[in-house]
């Protein structure tokens, strides 16, 4: 008989799950969109980062005993945003990007702290995830072009 615990963690497994398709879409457009061909590698790498995340996301829950489908209104908000954010200026997109991730952080905080004991692995690649992007759009923002992919690159190597 599953627990409230085991529910809610399903629960937030499946919303990161998903969440995870969208951003992964919204890269992904943005990867091919962009006129800049750095800007279009930048989007790649972080498409290629939110892949691997929703990887060990899809391992979790079949460990649970459930198999996610990918949603097509996830993919159709991520990939409608990218197809918005493409005229922006880049910092204006990067300030976007830091909104979002100012509003998802303290998500992955909670999971960390309430499932964290339950699957370290996966808690602590959400950690290093989030860490990652932040570190990206940080960098990007105070012009550190050239360093700014260091934590996702590092991610994608391990």
């Amino acid at each position: 008989m599953a627990t409230a615990v085991d529910s809610k963690y399903l629960r937030d497994l499946r919303i990161a799950y998903q969440a995870g398709v969208l951003s992964e879409a919204t890269y992904a457009v943005l990867s091919r969109l962009k006129v800049r061909k750095a800007d279009r590698a930048k989007f790649d790498a972080l498409r290629k980062l939110e892949r691997r995340t929703r990887d060990r996301l899809k391992a979790a829950l079949a460990r649970e005993g459930h198999t996610p489908t990918e949603s097509i209104l996830a993919k159709v908000i991520g990939g409608g945003a990218a197809a918005l954010a493409v005229p922006l200026p880049w910092k204006w997109e990067l300030r976007v990007l830091d909104v979002v991730q100012e509003l998802t952080s303290p998500t992955v905080e909670r999971m960390k702290r309430d499932f964290g004991a339950r699957d370290p692995e996966l808690s602590e690649a959400l950690g290093r995830h989030e860490q990652a992007q932040r570190e990206f759009v940080r960098r990007e923002l105070a012009g550190d072009a050239q360093g700014s992919l260091e934590s996702v690159e590092a991610l994608l190597r391990a």
